[in-house]
């Protein structure tokens, strides 16, 4: 019997998140943690803490409901509560979820830096270039006649569907990124 390879457990990546807009306009986000294999005992992460792991607001005819489920490294994302953050600005007034990613990602403020710092750590705050995480959110103002879902990531894939009343059937997306830096889109979802 040949003895088994050993598998390093710290390159799996499998947590599980979900937002979700109802027909009457309400949003939810949620998220799951990828288990207790990489967890030191007594550690409460990401999914734990609301505006950290996901993040969920409705809105009203002035402004946009929003949800959003992060992933990555925990620790990172916990200190900056990273959903809240990019709830705050897909919210924003006269923002679009592409503009929006943009400025998490790559613009200036507050939701650039902390999403960098991210980017740039280790999971332990120590300097590194090779920072992972996730993020998938859900834009919609009420007299619009679709819902942005965005998505960014530096890792080397996302992976995640979307479906709605007009387009029931599951749209699954891998989204591949070779070079690990920041990449984001914006999907306009039909209602």
């Amino acid at each position: 019997m040949k003895e088994k390879e050993r598998v390093d457990k710290s390159e799996f990546f499998d947590t599980v998140g979900g937002i979700c807009l109802d027909s009457s306009g309400n949003v939810a986000s949620a998220v799951s943690s990828g288990g207790i294999s990489l967890k030191r005992n007594g550690r409460v992460g990401e999914a734990a803490l609301a505006g950290s792991g996901c993040w969920a607001a409705n809105g009203d005819s002035t402004v946009a409901s929003v949800a959003c489920s992060a992933t990555g490294q925990g620790e990172e994302i916990m200190k900056r509560q990273l959903a809240l953050l990019c709830c705050a600005e897909l919210r924003e007034d006269g923002v679009g979820g592409e503009e929006a990613l943009a400025n998490i990602f790559n613009g200036d403020g507050q939701a650039r830096t902390i999403c960098r710092s991210v980017l740039a750590s280790n999971g332990n705050g120590q300097a590194h270039s090779q920072g992972k995480i996730g993020i998938v959110g859900l834009r919609y103002v009420p007299h619009e006649s679709s819902v942005e879902v965005v998505y960014g990531h530096s890792t080397p894939s996302l992976a995640f569907a979307w479906s709605s009343s007009a387009s029931p059937i599951p749209k699954p997306i891998i989204s591949r990124n070779p070079t690990n830096g920041p990449l984001f889109a914006v999907i306009r979802a039909p209602l």
